[in-house]
């Protein structure tokens, strides 16, 4: 993992507002520096690094959450394709929606295990990124 610099105490409050608010001018506001300033530090290597590290975790956590829902949704699915009390354009797109991502699904794990082989026949590979 590369060191990053250490932020100031607004800087890394200006992390938090930009993950919080949708404009540079709210956050801005909220932390009481010019847009200018803060389009400065968005510049910056540092803070830009900091910044981007903040928005991944985030979108891990979000993906995180999205993941444990999963097993809901299907359940979800699969009630409403089996009841015969639904209505039946429910029950076919539910039943269209199960086999449009078992069918994705497939295709993934045959992509990737082909991407591994041509990953092995290259010589590179997930053992040359450690």
């Amino acid at each position: 993992m590369i060191e990053k610099p250490e932020l100031s105490n607004n800087q890394e409050r200006a992390i938090v507002f930009l993950l919080s608010y949708p404009t540079v001018r709210e956050v801005s506001q909220k932390l009481r520096v010019s847009e200018v300033t803060l389009y400065r530090w968005l510049n910056d290597d540092t803070f830009r690094a900091h910044y981007r590290a903040a928005r991944r975790k985030v979108v891990d956590q979000a993906i995180g959450h999205l993941q444990r829902a999963t097993s809901s949704a299907v359940t979800t699915l699969l009630s409403v394709m089996e009841c015969v009390d639904s209505p039946a354009n429910s029950r076919i797109t539910a039943a269209s929606k199960i086999i449009d991502v078992a069918v994705r699904s497939i295709e993934m794990i045959e992509l990737e295990e082909r991407i591994e082989l041509l990953e092995k026949a290259l010589g590179t590979g997930k053992e040359d990124e450690k």
